[in-house]
C-alpha cells in the first residue's frame, strides 16, 4: 500500500475489525494474521467474499423492502439502540443540578430521542448514505462533568450535603429550580455548538485524514477505555442504592446476551428483556413491602413508586423544539473540552462506516464519503446543542451487527428508525416512563454497557505487539496518568491558578477530562518514543482495510440523491472533498502522474 492509498484509507477499530472476522468465518474463509507475518486475502479471495455477501443479503443499501417490513425492521434498528440513548441523559442530569425534576428528565430524554432521530435520517440521506444509526455516545459524558465541577457551576443541593449547611434551597421541580439546571444546559449546548463546528471542518475541509495519521491502535485504545473507567465511580452511585438488583440486572444480561442467544428473541432485545424483568421484580418487591419506605435506607431507590408522578406530571404530546431550555451559552473552557469529545467521537465513527460498509456490500467508502459522513456527525451534535439535548451523537456499533443478523442493509430502514426516534421523542408519556426506571436497574445496565465499551478500547492492542516494552509502557503510564491526574484535579480545583480566569477554567476543563489527558499522554508518547509502525500496529491495522475492495457497481451508494447528475456537470466540485467528483479528480491526477 503506498502514501497515496494510505492517505485515502481511514482506520478501523477493532469492532469493525472482529465484524469482519465473524463475516469471513461464515464464508468458512479465514484471514491469518500472526505476529509480523499478517497476511490478507489475495484480490481472488475478496471478490469471493464479495460475491457471498452480496448473496446473503436479503435487500442492498439501495433497495427499499415493503412498508410493513421497512417498519418492523425499523423499530428493531430502534430498539437496539434506545438504551444507550436514554442511559446518557440519565447520567447527566444530576450533574447539571436537575436532581429529583424527573419531569425535566422526560423532558431530556423526549429531546435526546428527537435530536438523534434527526441525525440518523441526515446521516443515512446525505452523509456517508449507508444504513448506520446515529446514537448518544459517551465521549462527551467526562467534558460535561469537567465542566460542571468548576466553582461557578457548584450546586446548591451537592454544597448542602457535602458541608451539612442549611441552605435555602428551591422546591423540586419549581421555576427557580428548572432555571438552576437549564441555565447549566445552556452552557453544555453552546459548547457542543461550537465543537461540533470543529467536528464539520473536519470533514469539510478533508483534514480527518491527516489527523488520524498520528493516532494509531494505541491512542484510540487508551481513549476509548479511559471513557469508560472514568465512568465508573460515577455510576456505582446508582447501582448502590440496592446492589441486589443491580446485580441481578447484571446477570439477567449475561444470561439473554450471551447463554440464550440462539433464541432469536434473546439475541435481538437481552437488554429490553433485562430490563423490563428487573423492573417487574422491582415492582414486586416494592408492592410486597420488601423494600423500605425509609427515604434514608437501603434500597429505598429500587422501588417503583417513587417517580411515578412524572407520569401523571407529564403531557402525552409534547414536540422538541430549538431554545426550549433556554438559547445555547458558549464558554471557552467547556468549548475545550467538548473538542476532546468530538475527536474521540470522530475515531469511533470511521471505523464504523467500515464495518457498515463490509456488511452491507457497498464497497469501501471512498475519501469524499469520509469526510462528509464526518462532517454530517458534526452536524448532528450541531442540531443537538441547539434543541438543548445534553449529549453528542456518533454512529452506533450496535446496530451494524443487527444488519448481519437481519440480512437486510436497506437505507430506508434506517431513515424509518429515525422516523420512529422522533416520534418517540414527540410521545412525552414515553420518556416519562424511562424517566421511572428504579436507579439500581440502571446501575447494573451501565455496568455492562460501559464495561463493553472498556473491552472494545482494550481490544484494539490486537494489532499492537504487546511483548513490545516500549508499548506496555505507553499504555500502562497513560491509563494511569489519565485516571489520576483528573481526580485530583477535580479535587482540588483552586491547585490552578494561573492569574487568569478564563485560562484556569480551560486547563481545569481540559486536565479534568480523563480520556483528553490518558489520550494526549498516549498520542505524545506513541509518536515520541522510538518504535517501528509495524511495532505500534499500523501495519496490521491498516493491512484490515484491504479486506474491502472496490465496488464499482455499488458506487452510486454514496452519491448524492437526486442531485448528483447536476453536480457532475459543475467543473468546481471537483475541488470540495465532500463530492464524489472530488474523488474521481483525485484519481485523474494519479492517473497523470
Amino acid at each position: 500500500m503506498d502514501k497515496r492509498d494510505r492517505e485515502e484509507t481511514g482506520f478501523l477499530s477493532t469492532t469493525d475489525h472482529d465484524e469482519m472476522i465473524c463475516d469471513h468465518e461464515d464464508q468458512n474463509m479465514h484471514v491469518q494474521v500472526n505476529g509480523k507475518n499478517g497476511s490478507v486475502p489475495h484480490d481472488n479471495s475478496l471478490e469471493i467474499i464479495n460475491e457471498s455477501q452480496s448473496k446473503k443479503l436479503l435487500y442492498k443499501v439501495n433497495d427499499v423492502p415493503p412498508w410493513y417490513l421497512c417498519l418492523i425492521l425499523g423499530f428493531q434498528q430502534a430498539f437496539t439502540s434506545i438504551s444507550g440513548i436514554i442511559a446518557l441523559p440519565v447520567i447527566i442530569h444530576k450533574s447539571m443540578c436537575m436532581g429529583g425534576d424527573t419531569v425535566g428528565l422526560s423532558e431530556l430524554i423526549q429531546t435526546a430521542l428527537f435530536t438523534v432521530g434527526m441525525s440518523t435520517i441526515t446521516q443515512s440521506a446525505i452523509g456517508i448514505r449507508l444504513p448506520i444509526i446515529q446514537g448518544a455516545t459517551a465521549a462527551f459524558l467526562m467534558p460535561v462533568f469537567a465542566l460542571m465541577s468548576q466553582p461557578e457551576w457548584s450546586c446548591p443541593f451537592d454544597q448542602q450535603a457535602n458541608d451539612n449547611e442549611t441552605i435555602n434551597l428551591p422546591e423540586i421541580g419549581s421555576q427557580e429550580h428548572r432555571s438552576l439546571w437549564t441555565s447549566r444546559l445552556s452552557v453544555i449546548s453552546g459548547s457542543l455548538m461550537v465543537a461540533s463546528l470543529f467536528q464539520m471542518f473536519l470533514g469539510l475541509t478533508g483534514l480527518v485524514g491527516f489527523l488520524l495519521r498520528f493516532i494509531g491502535p494505541l491512542t484510540i485504545s487508551v481513549v476509548t477505555s479511559s471513557i469508560s473507567l472514568s465512568l465508573f465511580p460515577i455510576i456505582t452511585t446508582y447501582a448502590q442504592k440496592q446492589w441486589y438488583i443491580a446485580f441481578a440486572t447484571i446477570a439477567l444480561v449475561v444470561i439473554f446476551s450471551q447463554y440464550l442467544r440462539r433464541w432469536k428473541i434473546c439475541e435481538l432485545f437481552p437488554i429490553l428483556i433485562s430490563v423490563g424483568l428487573s423492573w417487574f421484580l422491582c415492582f414486586v418487591l416494592t408492592a410486597t413491602g420488601v423494600f423500605t419506605n425509609d427515604p434514608n435506607g437501603w434500597g429505598y431507590g429500587a422501588r417503583t413508586d417513587i417517580k411515578t408522578d412524572v407520569l401523571t406530571k407529564t403531557s402525552w404530546f409534547r414536540f422538541p423544539y430549538p431554545g426550549q431550555f433556554g438559547w445555547p451559552t458558549v464558554s471557552i473552557a467547556g468549548t475545550c473540552g467538548m473538542i476532546a469529545g468530538v475527536i474521540a467521537s470522530v475515531m469511533e465513527s470511521i471505523g464504523d462506516y467500515y464495518a457498515c460498509a463490509l456488511q452491507a456490500d457497498a464497497g469501501k467508502p471512498p475519501k469524499y464519503a469520509i469526510n462528509r459522513g464526518i462532517a454530517v456527525e458534526g452536524l448532528g451534535c450541531l442540531l443537538c446543542g441547539f434543541w438543548g439535548a445534553g449529549i453528542g451523537t456518533t454512529s452506533y456499533s450496535e446496530n451494524i451487527g443487527a444488519i448481519s443478523i437481519t440480512r437486510v442493509a436497506s437505507r430506508a430502514v434506517s431513515l424509518v428508525a429515525g422516523c420512529i426516534f422522533m416520534t418517540l421523542g414527540c410521545i412525552g408519556k414515553a420518556a416519562a416512563l424511562f424517566a421511572t426506571i428504579p436507579d439500581p436497574v440502571l446501575g447494573g445496565l451501565f455496568h455492562v454497557s460501559l464495561g463493553m465499551v472498556l473491552s472494545v478500547g482494550l481490544s484494539n492492542l490486537q494489532f499492537v505487539d504487546m511483548s513490545s516494552p516500549r508499548n506496555i509502557f505507553v499504555v500502562g503510564t497513560s491509563i494511569s496518568i489519565g485516571q489520576t491526574l483528573p481526580n485530583w484535579l477535580n479535587a482540588n480545583i483552586s491547585s490552578i491558578d494561573t492569574g487568569s480566569t478564563l485560562f484556569d477554567q480551560v486547563i481545569n476543563v481540559l486536565l479534568g477530562t480523563h480520556m483528553f489527558v490518558a489520550g494526549m499522554a498516549a498520542c505524545f508518547l506513541d509518536n515520541t518514543v522510538p518504535g517501528t509502525l509495524e511495532e505500534r500496529g499500523f501495519t496490521r491495522w491498516k493491512k484490515s482495510t484491504s479486506l474491502l475492495k472496490e465496488n464499482t457497481k455499488s458506487g452510486n451508494v454514496y452519491d448524492f440523491p437526486f442531485f448528483q447528475d447536476f453536480l457532475n456537470k459543475l467543473s468546481w466540485t471537483s475541488y470540495i472533498p465532500v463530492c464524489p467528483s472530488f474523488q474521481s479528480k483525485q484519481k485523474r491526477k494519479n492517473v497523470n502522474i
